[in-house]
This record gives structure tokens, sequence and C-alpha cells, in this order.
């Protein structure tokens, strides 16, 4: 239920800016992916890295508004999710980890017609969600300001465009599913209990050297375990889009 010696070794040697927190949002995500048999994907806001840190069994395919550097384990296409330069079905999966948040939610729905259109067996949505999760990117915000002296542009992106509402992101993935003729079932999943989140995120954010490697990598090893541990009230939910 940990993650294996070697795994951690190679996040910590190739991927330094990964961290325990970023591997909760993507390992339920590849266990996810694994148990349905998933082997082509493409991950919508993936930036530079994406899912790959986390698993490099996946035919996959990353697309972002730009990118910094190449990653030979996934190819990189440079465009937007409201309109995805790819054939229908052209993918078993479409993945989006903590993206969704970062657009307007006038152009959501258009995001996840541009998913669902793409995708031939399943869509995995994780976006942070609910007052819990809003509050605390607020404080993160205002803490990360005070420690750092400037302003981390993914908490503003939060703050103003608000989060997404699970119940209504799965009126729209209905929606869109009946517009596209399809036939989908959703099942949602809890994912970062918000007291752990704090914790870990206090961490990374910390001028404390041994606060920081405590936190973002030394917890690493138990990020397995740690990313099914999700009682009470959690940061972000996991939707799964199960497509006839």
């Amino acid at each position: 239920m940990s993650l294996p010696g070697k795994i951690v070794d190679r996040l910590v040697d190739k991927y330094p800016e990964q961290s325990t927190e970023v591997a909760l949002r993507y390992l339920p995500v590849v266990r996810i992916l694994k148990d349905a048999g998933i082997r082509k994907v493409l991950e919508v806001g993936s930036g530079d890295l994406g899912i790959t840190p986390y698993s490099c069994e996946f035919e996959l395919t990353g697309l972002d508004r730009s990118f910094e550097r190449d990653n030979p384990a996934m190819q990189q296409v440079t465009g937007t999710v409201t309109s995805l330069p790819f054939d229908d079905h052209s993918f078993d999966a479409v993945i989006s980890v903590d993206s969704l948040e970062h657009i307007p939610p006038e152009a959501r729905e258009a995001a996840l017609s541009e998913m669902m259109r793409t995708a031939s067996a399943m869509v995995i949505i994780a976006v942070p969600s609910g007052a819990g999760a809003e509050a605390q990117d607020r404080f993160l915000d205002e803490r990360y300001t005070r420690v750092r002296g400037e302003e981390y542009p993914f908490f503003r992106d939060h703050l103003e465009n608000g989060l997404p509402d699970p119940e209504d992101m799965q009126m729209m993935i209905n929606k869109v599913l009946r517009r596209l003729g399809r036939r989908g079932r959703v099942t949602v999943y809890k994912n970062a209990n918000l007291q752990l989140r704090s914790f870990l995120m206090k961490g990374w954010i910390s001028r404390s050297r041994f606060f920081y490697n405590f936190t973002v990598l030394g917890l690493m090893p138990l990020a397995g375990l740690l990313s099914r541990f999700n009682p009470g009230r959690c940061y972000r939910v996991i939707m799964v889009v199960d497509i006839d």
C-alpha cells in the first residue's frame, strides 16, 4: 500500500518538484485506469509531466496551452480543453486532474463536452470542491503570500473562478452525454482529507527546510497509503464517467 523504494527514488531524482500532495491527486487516478485496463490516455491540462511520474504504463498524450520542457514519456500537444484537436473517441480515457478550476465557470461545460467527445470508454475529472476546500485555498493563498512574499497564481485562479460544484458537474455531464447521443455512469470518490492536505501544503509553503523535506519528500513512501485515507471532509472529488 506504500510506494516502493525504487519508485520514490525515481520521483525524487527525476522529478524533484513532485510532492506527496501531488501524489495524492494522481495515485487514485492511476489505480482507476489500471483497474479498467485502460491503455491510451489523454490528459488535459497536463503541464510538462502530468501523470507520467506515477506510471509509465499508458500511451499518454498531454494537452496544455504551452510546455516548458520536453517529456519523452508523453506526447505533448498544444491546445485548449474547449477545442481539443482530436477526432471523436480517439482515446480510451481522458483525464483532467486539478484543471477545470483554472478555467472560467462558463467554459466548463464546453470542456466537459470535448472530453466526453474524445473518450471512448472513460473520463476522469478530479477537482477541488466544497466550502472547506475554498476556505483552505483562501487560507493557503494568504499564507503563501505572507511566507514567500508573492502571490501563487494557482490559488488566485481557484479563488477568482470559483471551485466546481459536483452536482452541477454531474448535471453538465449528463447533459453533454445526451447531446452526444451516449450513455454513461458517474461515480464520485472523495480525495485528500482536508486536515492532511493542509499539513502537507503548509510544509510545501514553509521556509523551514526540515518541515519542507518531511512533508514534500519524507512522506512520499507513504503516498500510496495516504491516497487511500479519505475520511471526513476532503479537499477534492474524483468523478469517474464510465461511458457505454
